[in-house]
């Protein structure tokens, strides 16, 4: 589920954060349902809604981890 992965990419990112990383570039989820090979699952509207959901708790998330570490 979406919520598990940002949980699991959160978490990298802290562990980095305490090995004293100051500079983290975290990618958000791309359009999955206009690649080629989600053509076959033809289910765009559930493909863009978990990347939609993926990227909007992964955006929500940074945002907290910023607020909490203001320095990084």
């Amino acid at each position: 589920s979406p919520m598990r992965v940002v949980a699991s990419v959160m978490a990298n990112v802290q562990d980095l954060l305490d090995f004293g990383a100051k500079h983290v570039l975290i990618m958000n989820q791309p359009p999955f349902h206009r690649q080629p090979v989600a053509i076959p699952f033809n289910n765009t509207a559930f493909l863009s809604s978990v990347v939609a959901t993926h990227n909007t708790l992964l955006s929500r998330s940074i945002q907290s981890a910023q607020a909490a570490q203001p320095t990084v």
